[in-house]
């Protein structure tokens, strides 16, 4: 029984941890230890009962390994957001289910994928001096839609114009040389964006930009109505309907698309002046370019609120790296598949060495952005001090100011009391000069009285006394009383 139990430790053990080296040879001690036991269970019973405490222990130590098995040997999974990775997910032949069931996620609901052709991701030059365009993922689906999906790590101040240019050149490319009727097949531009946009679109996970039919809200009817056609004249009436009328099929005038698709009858009455457009050029089968932004670092679903196909790939794309396992493999098989191609250990050397040159370089992208965005906070906050500095001395020389000014208006206080000190001393001298004039003249009439006095005891004439003191007749009669 403990030779079993020895050998079955040994061989789960091996099995188990095959891809640490220094465990396979533990297991290889282990087992050279068994064949030294059996020799000396033969010959010599005496170190069966160390052996026995020998196992136990080992078969303690194996539970505790078996419990945290997930925990010491978790599997990893390659970054689906490095370039090489998302490449090997959604650009190769053999993981094309992956493409499909993403893309029937972002367009669900508007029509269904059954297989794509992968296309070239580098498109041709024309010119020498015209610009190349290469994508990280092309296909074509089955009904001849072209869609394109990049990844984009780092943030540019023109992304969606960009992306807008991409959608131009796959465009572009469909003419034909020779004999060209224009026909276009619709163009899908996916953009997952490792990053949060400052300009262009607005603060969401997801936005669409489309070129389709603008029409009226509220002026149509739900239900789809047939265009316009030149009549059953005959297939020689047909051809010869002029520019004009072919151009009232396509609804030339954009204020009147909208009442060409429903009859007059049926036709809504518009009551207010303000009006509010919407897109429906997939509805009517006129659109031709779409562009889909999704921002992941603006995904906020967890995993038990992942219910829809879409949901479950940007989970797994926005947490693969982290991952122990890969979830939703019950209910979506595409995902063991994912499980299948992104696991590290499976990769071969060659793999290996292509992811790891693109995680260095994203690295190095990450590292150099973190280090221009530090030096422009370094630089930031550097302004921001000397900013501080020039106001604490603005501040200082507004105190110094103010002070100066205190100063001032004290000396005016002071030169303020000093003129009515001085006005006080002018007005009590005005006032002592006045009093002395007043005494002096006073003094003098009652001298000229007295005198009058006298003359009038002599019985002078009042005319003599009146020139002798220089009194008034008045003052002479006011004697006499």
């Amino acid at each position: 029984m403990i030779i079993l139990d020895s050998l079955s430790f040994c061989f789960c053990s091996f099995s188990v941890q095959r891809y640490n080296f220094s465990f396979a040879v533990a297991n290889l001690f282990h087992l050279f230890l068994l064949l030294v036991f059996i020799y000396f269970q033969i010959n010599s019973p005496f170190l069966c009962d160390y052996w026995n405490k020998y196992v136990s222990l080992q078969s303690k130590f194996a539970i505790v390994r078996k419990r945290h098995h997930n925990f010491i040997y978790m599997p990893e999974f390659i970054n689906p957001r490095v370039d090489w990775a998302f490449k090997r997910i959604f650009g190769t032949e053999d993981t094309k289910e992956c493409l499909i069931t993403f893309l029937n996620g972002v367009f669900e609901g508007e029509f269904v994928i059954k297989d794509v052709k992968h296309l070239k991701t580098e498109q041709t030059r024309h010119q020498k001096r015209e610009r190349g365009v290469i994508f990280d993922v092309a296909c074509e689906t089955d009904d001849g839609r072209h869609i394109i999906v990049e990844m984009q790590k780092k943030e540019q101040r023109y992304f969606v114009d960009r992306a807008l240019y991409y959608s131009a050149k796959a465009i572009v490319e469909q003419a034909k040389p020779g004999e060209w009727d224009f026909h276009l097949t619709p163009v899908y531009t996916v953009c997952f964006m490792d990053f949060i946009a400052e300009t262009g679109i607005p603060c969401q996970f997801r936005t669409d930009i489309g070129f389709g039919l603008l029409e009226e809200k509220g002026s149509m009817l739900d239900e789809p109505t047939e265009p316009l056609s030149c009549g059953s004249k005959g297939q020689d009436e047909q051809q010869g309907c002029d520019a004009k009328t072919q151009a009232r099929q396509l609804g030339c005038d954009a204020k009147e698309q909208a009442s060409q698709l429903v009859p007059h009858k049926r036709r809504k009455k518009k009551e207010s002046k303000v009006k509010a457009w919407k897109l429906s050029g997939l509805r009517y089968g006129f659109e031709k370019m779409r562009v889909v932004f999704l921002q992941l670092p603006l995904f906020e679903k967890k995993e038990p609120e992942c219910m829809d196909i879409f949901d479950c790939w940007i989970y797994v794309l926005n947490n693969m790296e982290h991952l122990k396992e890969i979830p939703f493999l019950d209910k979506y098989p595409v995902f063991r598949k994912l499980a299948a191609i992104g696991d590290l250990q499976k990769l071969t050397p060659e793999e290996r060495d292509y992811y790891e040159e693109d995680v260095k370089i994203m690295r190095d992208l990450y590292a150099t952005d973190k280090w221009e965005k530090e030096k422009r906070r370094m630089e930031r906050e550097a302004a921001r001090k000397e900013v501080e500095a020039a106001h604490k001395k603005v501040e200082a020389a507004h105190k110094k100011v103010e002070a100066a000014h205190k100063k001032v208006e004290a000396a005016h206080k002071e030169v303020e009391a000093a003129h009515k000190e001085v006005d006080k001393l002018r007005r009590e001298k005005e006032e002592a000069y006045r009093e002395k004039e007043e005494a002096t003249q006073k003094a003098k009439v009652k001298e000229k009285l007295a005198i009058a006095k006298k003359l009038l005891s002599l019985e002078l004439p009042h005319l003599q006394i009146m020139q002798a003191t220089g009194l008034t007749k008045e003052q002479i009669d006011s004697l006499k009383k």
